[in-house]
């Protein structure tokens, strides 16, 4: 099993609010494991991984890290020879999703935007649906990729128009909903290569669940011109 390391530069007696300070808090909330190291830079600190780890060490040799990151109190990396699979980093509640297999074969299961939760609110004696917290985001998300979207009639497929940067911050906020990851596209998404020119439109019309919508649309009744008496 792969594990994602982290090193953070901090005191053990500040454990706590270190984590939530270089923002490992949405990844690292619980059930860790740490051991003081001396890491990147000389820098000391502590090694920490999700659940249990026996190889908590910093070999920079064997390893592949990224950083720094948090103002340079926090490094990123894995074992080379034992990099984490999509399975290594999922959380325990997964939205439904489409999965996305990424160019070296991995399956990666992308939430699917609709179905977000959003509360259900009364304003003006209407019924109105609005999403909040993360939720959001994902729903800012989709907005903007709507207006970017582009018919075209004669494949009766949408096609998405989005920056490439732009497609990656997507991509890493909506997985890391499902995985433990970084919304930042620049710490896991980057240092494990998930996202590459060959698969990053399949991520965002995975996120967009745009076949199944075009296949929802193609099987719905059409209008018939009237016949002619």
């Amino acid at each position: 099993m792969g594990q994602v390391l982290y090193f953070m530069a901090s005191e053990e007696s500040g454990f706590p609010q270190a984590i939530k300070a270089v923002g490992l808090d949405d990844r690292l909330s619980d059930n860790v494991t740490r051991q003081p190291a001396t890491g990147p830079e000389g820098k000391q600190g502590l090694i920490l991984v999700h659940g249990s780890g026996t190889k908590l060490a910093y070999k920079p040799d064997e390893q592949t890290w990224a950083g720094p990151f948090a103002e340079g109190r926090l490094w990123i990396g894995f074992w080379t020879n034992d990099r984490p699979t999509p399975a290594d980093l999922e959380r325990g509640d997964l939205m439904p999703a489409n999965e996305v297999t990424s160019a070296d074969g991995s399956a990666w299961k992308m939430p699917i935007a609709r179905f977000a939760p959003r509360a259900m609110l009364v304003k003006d004696g209407k019924l109105t649906f609005e999403p909040g917290g993360m939720w959001e985001r994902l729903w800012a998300h989709v907005e903007k990729l709507v207006e970017n979207s582009v018919y075209n009639g004669s494949e009766d497929k949408t096609s998405i128009e989005v920056d490439l940067l732009r497609a990656l911050e997507i991509i890493a906020d909506a997985l890391s909903i499902n995985y433990r990851i970084s919304s930042d596209p620049a710490q896991e998404l980057s240092l494990l290569r998930v996202v590459s020119t060959h698969d990053h439109g399949a991520f965002i019309r995975a996120f967009m669940d745009s076949d199944a919508i075009e296949q929802e649309g193609a099987e719905s009744p059409k209008d018939e011109a009237p016949s002619e008496t």
